[in-house]
């Protein structure tokens, strides 16, 4: 199984950001049909780490294998939802890993 994350610090401050979190969370929450997703994850950050509070957001999916996450990455609501995200993230985070 393919584990996916993607975590962002979003753009804005107050409202703005408030707002920008809200758009892309339910960008993302849409991407769960995708064929090859076999599980879907967005999650705001709790920002419980006194260390580490830049991560916003974060999303988690699972895949049967890595041609299913390239499948997924390639999908046209994938992209669509990265027209969404970009303009409104600070910075990206990835993490890719085979169990």
């Amino acid at each position: 199984m393919i584990h996916h994350y993607v975590f962002w610090e979003i753009q804005g401050e107050g409202e703005e950001k408030i707002a920008n979190v809200r758009t892309i969370k339910h960008a993302l929450e849409s991407m769960g049909h995708i064929p090859g997703v076999l599980s879907l994850e967005v999650s705001l950050n709790a920002k419980v780490d006194a260390l580490s509070k830049e991560i916003d957001l974060m999303l988690y999916t699972t895949h049967v294998d890595w041609a299913d996450l390239e499948a997924y990455q390639a999908h046209s609501e994938h992209k669509k939802v990265i027209e969404i995200v970009r303009p409104r993230r600070k910075n990206r985070w990835a993490v890719d890993y085979e169990t």
